[in-house]
């Protein structure tokens, strides 16, 4: 099961059971909820550094007008 002396484990009610997952298992399973919300080939990282990349731009651009 993976749990130890000192683990810590997750606890929750679900369809009327309860289930203990660990930290590692819980975290896998948000991770593939939310992989099935990108489409294919999206890079999510790319897509946060190009909208940094642009915000970073306008906040230059602003600094220029002052």
């Amino acid at each position: 099961m993976g749990v130890g002396p000192g683990s810590e484990v997750i606890l929750a009610c679900e369809d009327g059971e309860l289930r203990a997952h660990t930290r590692d298992q819980a975290l896998l399973k948000i991770q593939a909820r939310l992989s099935q919300l990108v489409p294919p080939g999206v890079s999510v990282v790319d897509e946060f550094l190009a909208e940094k990349r642009e915000e970073a731009k306008r906040e230059l651009e602003d600094l220029d007008r002052d």
